[in-house]
């Protein structure tokens, strides 16, 4: 169950208290995402009884390290981060660029000056261009 409705799109607050009550409603387990951002809220709100199971959605493209419990702290390491994903990339023979692009634009959100950067990476039209930033 996602706690926001579809006209608030990614704005707002997700509404954990009409989760709930929606557990509490229908008898089976719920599994409940909206704003989660680290695994220990997560569990915060399983604890609290607001859901069974939770799911963390936008915050793991900006920072996979999340289900380990850990952060992107700095812009190596999002570029350390990037450079794993682009080998799992290969690895996996996928090669959509679109979708890498977007990926690797959202692991250097929230750090300073790194506007440079996205617009950098946005205008990658394959994988051996986001190659060239990594150097």
């Amino acid at each position: 169950m996602h706690g926001r409705t579809e006209g608030q799109g990614y704005s707002g607050k997700a509404d954990w208290e009409g989760i709930k009550t929606i557990r509490e409603t229908v008898g089976i387990p719920v599994v409940g995402n909206g704003d989660i951002q680290t695994v220990d809220e997560g569990k915060e709100r399983m604890k609290n009884d607001y859901a069974d199971g939770f799911m963390i959605g936008r915050t793991a493209l900006s920072n996979p390290k999340v289900f380990g419990g850990g952060s992107i702290g700095s812009i190596e390491e999002a570029k350390e981060t990037l450079r794993e994903y682009l080998e799992i990339c290969e690895e996996n023979d996928y090669q959509e660029i679109n979708n890498i692009r977007v990926v690797s634009i959202q692991f250097f959100r929230g750090f300073r000056g790194c506007s440079e950067v996205r617009r950098s990476l946005s205008k990658s039209r394959n994988i051996e261009d986001i190659k060239v930033f990594l150097q």
